[in-house]
């Protein structure tokens, strides 16, 4: 009987190995995923550009023209695999799966990491936020909305006056037409609009509101395939001894009449 209880302690002792050996793997794949999981987050220079660096910057002026949305996604998805596949797991639901609704998911899992990265820093601006804040601006989004969006999802709007400082910035760097254009020839457009501001139709005295006068503008340069070949406004222009006859408004631009 003692042989065989011998054997039984062994075997009992062999399975206890082999139970912490397993443990010991799991634990060495689980402090593999914890690892990453536990650091902070990586903002790839593709994804976001760190306004306080003069070249980044400069970056976001020229991407803002080019567009590499999806490449600037697919970069920051990369940058955190562990987080993005942790994310997957937890978006996941009983609903059925259709193309639609992975396409949704993935857009969804891209904006939470646009709002981390922006949490981690306001410094970091990734391109999609920055494009979002544009289109908001340019859309007449009420001041109060974009702001409060701001404050607590920074991963879809960066602040107004962020906005404005970097439109003027960004102008000065917009590339020139893909397209050739008609020389000597542009579209432009003026509106003057007045409008009243706070003023309150209950005021029996004093003086409340004022008026805003103002001149929009706009202007495009045309297409050179809109145009027979032979066309040469600058040609007209000199050929002309009469001024160009203008009801409103006549503009001379070099010596053309646009």
């Amino acid at each position: 009987m003692a042989p065989f209880g011998k054997r039984k302690g062994k075997a009992a002792a062999d399975s206890i190995a082999v139970v912490t050996e397993v443990e010991l793997v799991e634990m060495s794949a689980a402090s593999t995923w914890l690892k990453p999981l536990c650091s902070p987050f990586n903002s790839p220079s593709l994804a976001c550009y760190d306004m306080d660096r003069p070249s980044d910057r400069l970056q976001l002026c020229r991407d803002i023209w080019r567009r590499p949305f999806q490449e600037s996604l697919v970069a920051l998805m990369e940058a955190n695999p562990a987080l993005v596949a942790v994310l997957r797991e937890q978006l996941r639901n009983e609903s059925k799966v259709t193309d639609t609704l992975v396409v949704s998911k993935e857009r969804l899992l891209s904006g939470i990491l646009l709002c981390i990265a922006r949490a981690q820093s306001q410094k970091k601006m990734p391109l999609i936020t920055a494009a979002l804040s544009i289109l908001s601006e340019s859309v007449g989004t009420p001041r109060l909305y974009h702001n409060a969006l701001a404050a607590y999802f920074k991963g879809a709007a960066a602040s107004e006056t962020w906005v404005e400082q970097f439109l003027v910035e960004a102008r000065a760097h917009r590339p020139p037409p893909t397209q050739l254009t008609i020389r000597g020839v542009a579209i432009a457009t003026f509106d003057n609009l007045s409008m009243n501001v706070d003023y309150k139709s209950y005021m029996t005295e004093g003086e409340s509101g004022h008026t805003y006068d103002m001149t929009t503008w706009f202007s495009t340069l045309i297409d050179r395939r809109l145009v027979d070949p032979s066309f040469d406004a600058v040609k007209i222009c000199e050929l002309s001894t009469t001024p160009c006859p203008c009801t409103s408004l006549s503009l001379s631009l070099s010596g053309v009449c646009v």
